[in-house]
């Protein structure tokens, strides 16, 4: 995946990634992990709307990433599956 972070997908090969295919593991990864110019880079590769879809089923997203797509997508935290997904 050219154009983000290098550290952010270390547990992969970057190179086997596929937008299509992979779609919500980069959406996740970048909203959790990234910096703002991944963030940018993101939205170079997905609608805004694409971006919300997934977010919305991530279960778990960070809460500074629950705020800033709470914000962005102009939703309350509770609409997204993380905020209402059980803790064991």
């Amino acid at each position: 995946m050219d154009g983000f972070s290098k550290g952010l997908f270390w547990d992969c090969d970057p190179a086997t990634l596929s937008a299509d295919t992979h779609q919500r593991f980069i959406i996740e990864r970048v909203l959790n992990r990234g910096l703002w110019n991944d963030w940018l880079q993101l939205r170079s590769i997905y609608p805004l709307a694409t971006i919300k879809e997934c977010s919305l089923q991530i279960r778990n997203l960070d809460p500074k990433a629950l705020s800033f797509c709470s914000a962005i997508f102009s939703l309350p935290k509770e609409a997204f599956r993380c905020a209402t997904n059980q803790k064991s």
